[in-house]
């Protein structure tokens, strides 16, 4: 899978995703973009998409139950979702936006 990373604004919104490369066993780095990956799904149907969040950065590793949260969700060909994340330090909750 391709991975992308990302720090939330003020108002904990996601303005750009960056590509996170890693050395393959070339020693090259592959740089995509949000964009090829979803050029290269284009009839292909749903996906299955991740978001984690690195919550203990946030809170601080020993200042939160949930020192990760992963919400993983199906997005229709074609379709883009707001997918707000509701967190505190013991609890959180999620729901497809608009």
């Amino acid at each position: 899978p391709k991975t992308f990373e990302s720090i939330t604004d003020d108002d904990g919104r996601v303005l750009v995703w960056l590509p996170y490369s890693s050395a393959d066993s070339a020693g090259e780095v592959p740089v995509y973009t949000l964009l090829d990956v979803l050029d290269d799904r284009k009839g292909q149907g749903p996906s299955r998409w991740t978001l984690r969040f690195d919550t203990a950065a946030y809170f601080g590793e020993d200042k939160t139950f949930f020192p990760e949260v992963t919400i993983t969700f199906r997005v229709e060909e074609g379709q883009h979702y707001h997918v707000p994340l509701l967190l505190s330090p013991y609890s959180y909750t999620s729901y497809r936006g608009s």
